[in-house]
């Protein structure tokens, strides 16, 4: 799975686990076992608006997880 490098970060700076679950339609991203985002098959690169909105799903779960 090739994902956005903008992503990549964000999970990598990530404190809880986290995984990538490859789907018939789409990428489902999971941190602690919860269901961050989706992400169509598609073009994972672009820095649109699918990749602000999934890197602001998970910035907001490690908040509400670490606080």
């Amino acid at each position: 799975m090739r994902l956005s490098p903008l992503i990549r970060r964000e999970l990598e700076a990530c404190p809880l686990p986290w995984t990538i679950e490859e789907r018939k339609r789409n990428t489902a991203i999971r941190i602690a076992g919860r269901l961050v985002g989706t992400l169509g098959h598609g073009h994972h690169h672009d820095v649109g608006h699918t990749t602000r909105n999934i890197r602001a799903a998970i910035r907001r779960f490690v908040r509400e997880r670490t606080q």
